[in-house]
């Protein structure tokens, strides 16, 4: 399942036989109890009701089954906080377009009790959480091309920008990338994301 269709049109290309919908929380088209388990692979970091959502993927899942999620961990690592501290520095500001963050009765700590806090209030037993911390290696080319498209929401402030401080970005983002780069100018960024699983 997924919220946007070319993602389930690709999905469909590599795997004709799967059952791939379009569908986005917190309304699935699912019966109650209907999976064993569910995976929700860096999915609460994009709904504006985590918990909400977190109660919808319970209601699907059968008594005793589980759930796991991935989600970004905050305050982001080093690599993860490139791009911000690109904008930041360049004065960029947020369009009043893009949401401004989650009401403060649907946020929780993006930090291993958080999460499990999260799990818990929806009513799930035996919640775990680990975090995962591991290297992406890429070349500032590439990784300044996810937002120069506009991808993810830093892309989105990157887009909505004026020319002069999508370039002040850039600038930015080339200074700071030379912190992660190596003397073939690839970059080794430090990633932090978070592992849970629960049962109904």
């Amino acid at each position: 399942m997924d919220a946007e269709p070319t993602m389930v049109q690709l999905a469909l290309r590599a795997a004709p036989e799967a059952d791939v919908r379009v569908a986005a929380l917190p309304e699935l088209p699912f019966g109650d109890g209907q999976f064993d388990a569910v995976v929700a692979n860096f999915v609460l970091n994009h709904v504006g009701r985590p918990k909400l959502a977190l109660a919808e993927l319970r209601r699907v899942v059968r008594p005793n089954g589980w759930i796991a999620l991935t989600i970004w961990a905050a305050p982001p690592a080093p690599g993860q906080a490139l791009l911000g501290r690109a904008i930041q520095a360049a004065g960029a500001v947020r369009p009043a377009h893009l949401p401004a963050g989650l009401a403060p009765e649907d946020d929780f700590p993006r930090d291993e009790s958080g999460l499990t806090g999260l799990m818990h209030a929806a009513g799930l037993r035996e919640a775990v959480c680990e975090t995962l911390r591991w290297d992406h290696r890429a070349d500032a080319v590439e990784w300044w091309s996810g937002p120069a498209a506009g991808v993810a929401f830093g892309g989105q402030i990157v887009q909505s920008q004026t020319p002069g401080i999508r370039a002040e970005i850039k600038r930015h983002f080339d200074l700071f990338s030379a912190e992660f780069a190596d003397e073939a100018g690839v970059l080794t960024l430090p990633h932090a994301a978070l592992l849970a699983r629960a049962r109904h």
